[in-house]
């Protein structure tokens, strides 16, 4: 007979508390990082924590009340694309550092500047966000609101499922959609 562990007994809302949290952390974790500009993967982190806030939310639809939802994606996604240009600077710094011994890029030099300047105005903007009032609100009232479960579909029936029903859920609704 198999034992039943505690992780099969979750249920969806708790889930989802648990890994909106942790990507709040994570995203939390990399701002030392992505204010000191000596790396890229600040910016990087923070991004995938964007990112897979947004797919947490889009995974648990059934389970937040769509105007929580909705504001909370555009909220990650505002701020990703805040970021986005620092990651792009980033992106191209390392493409040009490895395509300049191996392939003739004209004045790969003068083109390294130009993008170091324009990483260097990035970052600072990226510095800017991070310190601003608005992304120290955007966290803490996000973390919560989660924590509060305002956001809670009390009328789907997936706010009364435990995750393992979810999922089950979810693959047979995907089934469906493939066939």
């Amino acid at each position: 007979m198999a034992r039943s562990s505690t992780k099969t007994k979750l249920s969806v809302a708790r889930c989802f508390v648990k890994v909106m949290s942790q990507q709040l952390n994570h995203l939390t974790l990399a701002e030392a990082q992505a204010n000191s500009w000596h790396t890229p993967e600040g910016v990087h982190q923070l991004r995938v924590s964007l990112r897979r806030m947004r797919s947490i939310l889009s995974a648990f639809r059934g389970l937040i009340v769509e105007e929580w939802r909705l504001s909370w994606q555009v909220r990650c996604a505002e701020l990703a694309k805040q970021l986005a240009p620092a990651r792009e600077c980033d992106v191209l710094m390392q493409t040009l550092v490895l395509l300049q011994n191996k392939v003739p890029i004209g004045d790969a030099q003068s083109l390294l500047v130009v993008v170091a300047q324009q990483r260097q105005y990035a970052y600072q903007q990226v510095g800017v966000l991070l310190n601003s009032e608005q992304y120290q609100q955007f966290k803490s009232e996000l973390q919560q609101q989660i924590n509060s479960q305002v956001w809670l579909n009390q009328q789907s029936p997936v706010s009364k499922m435990l995750l393992s029903e979810y999922a089950q859920h979810v693959l047979r609704a995907q089934s469906k959609a493939l066939i």
